[in-house]
């Protein structure tokens, strides 16, 4: 079956349902934000996600290299760190390890 609709469209329409997508850099702020209410004083309020890649985990989430910035700093510096994000049943992504989350 030929899909005329362009790669990346046919590659969604033809998906499983449910199949997770590769996380976006709204997806995983939202998941760094949200570990603020946990996280109590040891969470940084001012990192701002900048870019994202990711390689998806077997068998679920994806693995990420996480290009960050401090807003309260005004010089600019990007930081790098990796993360592990995965996707709920609700759709939002949650943050396993990485980005101020403790690895043990």
């Amino acid at each position: 079956m030929a899909c005329l609709l362009g790669t990346f469209l046919c590659a969604m329409l033809m998906s499983p349902p449910g199949a997770a997508h590769a996380p976006t850099i709204a997806g995983v702020q939202a998941a760094f934000d949200r570990e603020a209410v946990v996280a109590d004083g040891k969470h940084d309020k001012d990192l701002k996600i900048t870019g994202l890649e990711c390689q998806p985990n077997q068998p679920s989430g994806y693995f990420c290299q996480v290009n960050f910035v401090r807003t309260a700093q005004t010089s600019g510096q990007v930081y790098l760190d990796a993360a592990l994000v995965e996707q709920g049943n609700n759709g939002n992504w949650k943050l396993l390890k990485g980005l101020c989350r403790r690895l043990l």
